[in-house]
């Protein structure tokens, strides 16, 4: 609880309050200031590196597939985007790391659009959970990509079957996500097939 009382020089005003067992005390030159620190503080958001994380351990992937996607974090994602506030991240940054995978990492287009999918999917996952208010990859366009350059089209992809034998059951969602990583699909369709692998997330 804070608490708010003046003193006998013009113009400061103090507050005070418990944390952790300890009194603290600040002092405020305009009653609007001190009145404002009486306020309890919303919590912050949560930052991209975090969000992508959460998303990435609630997908029923198999472990090879979480280590490909986890280095794909770590490496390419973290290092420019990671640190930013979830809901702080504007199109203008994506911008810019989509440049940087471009001109630094010297990425092929196909490259960075799959890089693109993961983020975008990971931002419509923490929308849909009202963690952000919107998803800023919406506003952002990934790097064309010629369609005769597209080994696969995901919304022609058949999702895993519920009965197939235990070896197929095993493999097959990891085959076809590596299929997909190594074509240059659109966000909409990495978003589609990553439903299909876990369907509960739909009801999100």
């Amino acid at each position: 609880m804070s608490t708010l009382t003046t003193t006998a020089r013009p113009e400061r005003f103090h507050v005070t309050w418990n944390q952790t067992g300890a009194r603290h005390r600040r002092a405020f030159s305009t009653t609007a200031d001190a009145f404002r620190a009486t306020r309890p503080q919303a919590p912050k958001s949560s930052s991209v590196s975090t969000v992508l994380h959460d998303w990435a351990s609630q997908r029923a992937w198999a472990s090879a597939t979480r280590k490909r996607v986890d280095h794909l974090i770590h490496e390419l994602i973290d290092p420019r985007l990671g640190p930013i506030l979830a809901d702080d991240l504007r199109p203008r940054q994506i911008r810019a790391w989509l440049t940087w995978l471009d001109t630094e990492r010297r990425y092929s287009p196909a490259t960075i659009r799959r890089n693109f999918c993961v983020l975008r999917a990971a931002l419509d996952w923490a929308a849909d959970n009202k963690i952000i208010a919107a998803n800023p990859c919406t506003k952002v366009a990934p790097p064309r990509v010629p369609r005769t350059q597209r080994a696969t089209a995901l919304t022609r992809l058949t999702p895993p079957s519920t009965t197939p034998p235990a070896h197929h059951r095993r493999h097959r969602p990891l085959a076809e996500l590596r299929q997909i990583l190594h074509s240059s699909a659109t966000a909409e369709e990495l978003t589609a097939y990553l439903r299909h692998l876990n369907p509960s997330s739909a009801a999100h």
